[in-house]
């Protein structure tokens, strides 16, 4: 069933905040964080220069997420604010299927730099991290973040059978991680966020349309779109905007 409005929300000083941080978090590290305008880009370069740069931009990912996989944050600067490295974000209301992304310190892609897949029977996330390519992360391995956040579905039922039995499909396979090589049409490469993307996709394909808006327009898929701006790529940002048609946060910690 799907849950209630009320067993489900943040508050909207609790949503103010997050937004908050998210925003100054961009303004003051926008001189150093990627550049995803010019990677959705990345199939129609309009150059040489261009494609360079673009490999660059990607380089810059690749190298946050392996910096960070053994920590769980990344080894390069941290400041003006050190991590504290925990947050104590409930189980309660975690249905099969919501997503979990979690925060720390900086990284080049984004606010939320991690994403898991929750699994109720096994009560973990289903994942990818680089030394690891698909993988399961426990409870704890999330809490060891300084701030966790959980996302949830307006227009689906959160937990349904078919989005957490593809993502286990995935997991049993030996998939590498990359979010260079990686695309939203294939599974020969995953990164987190792309595994809870792709789940979504192909766990509700054929059974539910939604409208999503992007750029100013609207565009009818026949599955769960829950990236917001239906880019090239699927971050945990993307996943994380409260105003979706189809996302919203339900918990949140520090």
């Amino acid at each position: 069933m799907y849950a209630s409005e009320n067993e489900k929300s943040l508050t909207q000083i609790e949503e103010a905040e997050i937004n908050k941080r998210m925003n100054e978090y961009y303004q003051q590290n926008e001189n150093t964080m990627v550049d995803f305008h010019l990677l959705e880009k990345i199939d129609e370069p309009a150059n040489e220069q261009e494609r360079q740069a673009i490999q660059q931009e990607i380089a810059k990912i690749d190298y946050d997420m392996k910096s960070s996989d053994k920590s769980g944050i990344s080894t390069r600067d941290l400041s003006p604010n050190a991590p504290t490295g925990t947050n104590n974000i409930s189980h309660t209301y975690f249905a099969s299927g919501d997503m979990i992304l979690v925060h720390d310190g900086y990284c080049t892609y984004g606010y939320w730099r991690h994403a898991g897949l929750y699994d109720k029977y096994y009560d973990n996330f289903i994942t990818a991290t680089p030394s690891q390519g698909m993988t399961r992360q426990t409870w704890t391995k999330m809490h060891g973040y300084d701030e966790a956040i959980g996302i949830t579905t307006y227009k689906y039922i959160s937990g349904n059978g078919d989005v957490v039995t593809y993502a286990r499909t995935l997991l049993s396979k030996q998939i590498p991680y990359s979010i260079q090589n990686a695309n939203k049409s294939s599974i020969n490469y995953m990164y987190c966020s792309l595994v809870a993307w792709k789940s979504w996709e192909q766990g509700t394909k054929g059974k539910t349309t939604t409208t999503i808006p992007v750029g100013g327009e609207y565009y009818t898929v026949n599955y769960l779109e829950i990236d917001n701006n239906q880019g090239t790529f699927c971050l945990p940002d993307d996943i994380s905007v409260q105003n979706s048609s189809v996302t919203k946060r339900f918990a949140w910690s520090d």
